[in-house]
């Protein structure tokens, strides 16, 4: 099954992905409470991404969705600005389904290409350690564990402080 992806340009397109970004946030706050004995209610971060959706679309960042050959949306992916020459990518994703088939990969590189385009030397990201799929393919391309930075949105979060990881990647 060939996955493609396409840029969304909108805050309405951004605000019409509710549904994979609600299965996003449960997926994350799920595997939380299992694993890490966290427990967080998945509707106000979702309201925060949807209430904040002008930063991950033109002309401040970016974002994207995978699809199947159905035309169904299957991955997302956003990037924002977080100062000087870095972006954060934000909300990879992708449905159990297509996992294995490189949506997750076609995203992340869509997203740094974006980046690249932008005039960005660096990409940064925040995630669980508990969350192997996505570290490893993070580390399959090329970024590397870094120390917490301001900019992120769990920066100095104390009761994520356990299992959040940073990572970075250099674009030049």
């Amino acid at each position: 099954m060939p996955v493609t992806v396409e840029e969304i340009t909108t805050v309405d397109e951004v605000r019409s992905q509710v549904e994979i970004l609600r299965e996003y946030l449960i997926y994350v706050c799920n595997d939380l409470r299992m694993n890490a004995d966290i427990d967080i209610d998945p509707e106000p971060m979702l309201a925060d991404t949807l209430s904040n959706a002008e930063t991950f679309v033109p002309p401040l960042g970016a974002a994207y969705v995978a699809k199947d050959e159905d035309g169904d949306v299957v991955g997302i992916g956003f990037m924002r600005p977080v100062g000087g020459d870095a972006f954060e990518i934000k909300r990879v994703f992708v449905r159990r389904k297509a996992r294995g088939l490189g949506a997750g990969k076609a995203l992340m590189h869509a997203l740094m290409d974006r980046a690249r385009q932008e005039g960005a030397k660096e990409m940064l990201l925040d995630s669980s350690k508990t969350l192997s799929e996505a570290t490893g393919l993070y580390e399959k391309l090329g970024f590397t564990y870094t120390d917490p930075y301001p900019q992120s949105s769990h920066y100095g979060d104390k009761s994520l402080e356990a299992v959040l990881i940073f990572m970075r990647k250099s674009l030049v």
